[in-house]
């Protein structure tokens, strides 16, 4: 049995921001102790753990402790995320009057060395994991739960010559899975692509480096993730709490019954710095107006605070940025060698092609004027790569589109049509942009 119950969960996310605050502190100050202060924050720079990074440096003024910042820089994190891991690390130092010591670390393979090894992280770590399992299940001829719960059939397992299990496991397979939260039918097609598929990614490129630095110096992490985040986050609060003392790889995890609001209200609050790529954070609606989520019900209004990149003067930056790196429409786009990857090589002779900046402001991020089904004849590396760097693109872009737009570009995406989406891109920044 857990330690906690979502009953528990949802009556800790019901609490005010001052009582979360002081619920985080004292597990922060437990885990301190515990590890006799032999403790790091893993910082990536985001705004929870910016706002981590905060409520632990109050702590270790208390103690009068240093505070251990660890960043790991894969070498995809934006610009702005890089500065602003050595800007808020002096603002701490200058705020709070403490030593803070701000290690950066960085993986033993790059991102495209990754994918070349192991398989791109298609959709998110949880999916990218399963389709991986499920092929081996394919691949070692076995029908399995993980299979059913992509949608393979019986009837389809039999035409594939797999092995069945057991009549009364198969019909646990139907009453377990079927209409589900385990159910992944609509990424089924992923089964059957030719190029490799795998969540190895965080593994190699996040999680080997912070686990060498706790090695190596005996500290123990300190982590901003929050149950809200995914079903994975939930079961492990409710499994270990906040703090797992006795688990394999210790770890702290103090803020796992925030909220984004929480965070944003706590960034606003407390006017902390945090990394421009976001924006700024503003109330969406007046900051008076009262919603049945102050009072714990959940599902009704809308969000009191929100980032501002995306609306207003943010949405019109972003398109300004658009322009200035879209290469001339009457010209071929010529790559620098710092722009030059698998796909962008398959797209670079192409003589329309729509640029976005992401992650690094030097590598352009191409969606092709073809469809990527016209790519048949080119290898499943560069057809897997134009997918990939076609769904960073959306989501670098997230903030300035509706959910139902986001969902229209994503479904066009994952199903091939990489042009329909492009242009449909296209077509919004340009919409917003003439209302901004």
């Amino acid at each position: 049995m857990g330690a906690f119950t979502k009953e528990d969960l949802k009556r800790f996310q019901a609490e005010s921001l001052d009582d979360k605050f002081q619920r985080t502190l004292a597990k922060v100050s437990e885990w301190y102790v515990r590890w006799n202060y032999e403790v790091y924050v893993s910082f990536s720079g985001g705004k929870d753990s910016t706002v981590l990074a905060d409520i632990c440096a109050r702590w270790c003024k208390i103690i009068g402790k240093p505070l251990y910042l660890v960043f790991v820089n894969t070498g995809l994190e934006y610009p702005e995320i890089q500065k602003h891991v050595k800007f808020f690390a002096q603002w701490l130092r200058d705020k709070y009057g403490i030593e803070v010591v701000l290690d950066i670390l960085r993986p033993e393979m790059r991102f495209d060395e990754v994918v070349k090894t192991y398989g791109y992280p298609i959709i998110g770590k949880s999916v990218a994991e399963a389709v991986e399992l499920g092929r081996n299940n394919l691949a070692e001829g076995k029908y399995s739960a993980r299979l059913r719960s992509f949608g393979v059939t019986v009837d389809e397992a039999v035409s594939m010559g797999l092995e069945l299990p057991p009549a009364e496991m198969l019909e646990r397979y139907e009453k377990s899975i079927d209409g589900s939260k385990f159910e992944r039918k609509k990424y089924k097609d992923l089964l059957f692509v030719d190029f490799r598929i795998s969540a190895k990614c965080c593994d190699v490129m996040k999680k080997a480096p912070s686990k060498e630095y706790a090695k190596r110096t005996g500290r123990k992490p300190i982590i901003a993730t929050m149950a809200v985040e995914s079903m994975l986050r939930e079961k492990s609060w409710l499994q270990n709490g906040c703090n797992a003392f006795d688990s394999k790889d210790p770890s702290s995890r103090p803020m796992s019954f925030w909220t984004e609001q929480d965070v944003l209200q706590y960034i606003k609050e407390e006017q902390i710095p945090i990394a421009s790529v976001y924006g700024d954070v503003v109330y969406e609606s007046d900051p008076e107006q009262m919603r049945i989520e102050d009072y714990g019900i959940e599902g009704g209004g809308r969000e009191k605070l929100t980032t501002m990149i995306g609306r207003g003067a943010s949405s019109a930056r972003l398109v300004a940025t658009l322009k200035k790196s879209r290469p001339d429409s009457s010209e071929t786009a010529e790559p620098t060698r710092a722009s030059m990857s698998i796909a962008q090589a398959a797209v670079s002779t192409t003589k329309t092609a729509f640029g976005i900046l992401t992650n690094k402001a030097s590598v352009w991020v191409m969606f092709s004027t073809n469809s990527i089904k016209s790519t048949a004849t080119d290898s499943s590396n560069i057809r897997g790569e134009i997918m990939k760097e076609a769904l960073a693109t959306l989501r670098a872009c997230k903030a300035s589109l509706t959910r139902q737009e986001y969902k229209t570009l994503y479904g066009q995406i994952i199903t091939g049509d990489i042009n329909a989406a492009r242009k449909g891109l296209r077509k919004i920044l340009k919409r917003k942009e003439a209302t901004a």
